[in-house]
This record gives structure tokens, C-alpha cells and sequence, in this order.
């Protein structure tokens, strides 16, 4: 696992220029074991907000951070992408998702268990959202 926790949101349509800090706020955690070659890197998030730290075991449900604006990013979102390496530039590999909507336009689309297509815009489907969530 590697986090970055400590870098400052940009304003809104104003990335960071520092490459350095690309991912902005980012954790990479190791799924299942030492032996395994995927890896999840998610990154934008609020500076201060990643709940995680190195060595911290990870499940299902567990509130990782909170979407932000930080590193070469333009708006409030998080980046997910599974990887072959746990190095913060690595190939991409398919990643299915059991629950979500596609958003074409205006419109949502509940989508049950699949695999999005290249920069396809994505949220959280019904059993993801809670009452919290809404309340933002």
C-alpha cells in the first residue's frame, strides 16, 4: 500500500501543473495477497480524508476518503483504476463493478454487474449509496 495524504484541493477547472503530484491524493492497496498482481489506485481525494494507512487491511464497505479536487484534476471526483503493479504508473487492467450507473448525458442507467467502457463516467448504484452520501 502507498498513500498521499497531504496535498491541497485546487480550485475548480484549475489543476495542479506539478507533476509530481499528478495523482493528487492517492492510496494503492494490494488486493489479497503478497503473490498477487493486482492493485487498486485511487487518487483526487480530499487532502487529510484517506482513513487508510500503510499495512491497514482494507474490506468491503470501508470508507477509504472523501472525493476531492487535488493533483492534475479539474473537478471534485475520485479516479479509480485496477493495475498490474503497485507503482503509481502501471498498466490498467479490466476492473467489473457489481453495482452502478452509467451516466450518458442526463440520464442514468442502473447497470448490475459489469466491466465500463474507456472513459466512461460512472456512480455509485443503489446499494453503494447511503443516507450520508445524500445528505452532501
Amino acid at each position: 500500500m502507498d498513500v498521499e495524504n497531504t496535498i491541497a484541493d485546487n480550485p475548480i477547472n484549475k489543476p495542479n501543473p506539478n507533476k509530481d503530484e499528478g495523482w493528487g491524493n492517492f492510496i494503492i492497496i494490494r488486493h489479497d495477497s503478497a503473490a498477487s498482481s493486482e492493485y487498486s489506485l485511487m487518487a483526487h481525494f480530499k487532502k487529510g480524508s484517506i482513513t487508510k494507512s500503510v499495512g491497514d487491511k482494507v474490506k468491503i464497505g470501508d470508507v477509504i476518503g472523501l472525493a476531492g479536487n487535488s493533483g492534475y484534476s479539474l473537478e471534485l471526483h475520485v479516479h479509480y483504476q485496477l493495475q498490474d503493479s503497485g507503482a503509481r504508473v502501471a498498466n490498467s487492467l479490466p476492473a467489473v463493478f457489481s453495482s452502478y450507473f452509467r451516466l450518458a448525458g442526463n440520464r442514468l442507467t442502473a447497470i448490475n454487474s459489469s466491466t465500463p467502457a474507456f472513459q466512461e463516467i460512472i456512480t455509485p448504484g443503489p446499494n453503494l449509496i447511503t443516507i450520508r452520501d445524500l445528505r452532501r
